[in-house]
């Protein structure tokens, strides 16, 4: 893993499942223009044709990491692949443990005295 500030231009990023981009601009140490291949219709589809706007999209580089298996920007604490990306939990974000539920209460029958 690097550290963000070696972001280049041209570099490629995973931002979700099957949204892959690269990096066209870098405006600040911490901020990346990206332009996405393709932008994922309501349906899953993808749209590679669409406007300017549609297609990029600034992200803070802080909150990616790099892969150097697949040689891609991925979201930090994410496992998978472009297919199958998914988060993670941090140990400092683990949930609490929920207690277990009460045991049930016995209902004892009532007794009707008969005169």
């Amino acid at each position: 893993m690097f550290l963000f500030s070696s972001a280049a231009i041209g570099d490629r990023i995973l931002t979700a499942p099957q949204s892959f981009g690269r990096i066209i601009t870098l405006p600040d140490a911490e901020l990346a223009l990206i332009q996405l291949d393709h932008v994922l219709a309501i349906n899953g589809a993808m749209i590679s044709t669409g406007t300017l706007t549609d297609h990029t999209n600034y992200v803070d580089i802080k909150n990616f990491e790099w892969d150097p298996q697949h040689e891609y920007w991925k979201p930090r604490n994410t496992s998978g692949d472009k297919i199958t990306l998914q988060m993670t939990t941090v140990r400092s974000e683990t949930p609490r443990l929920i207690p277990p539920p009460p045991p049930p209460r016995s209902v004892t029958p009532k007794v009707r005295v008969l005169e």
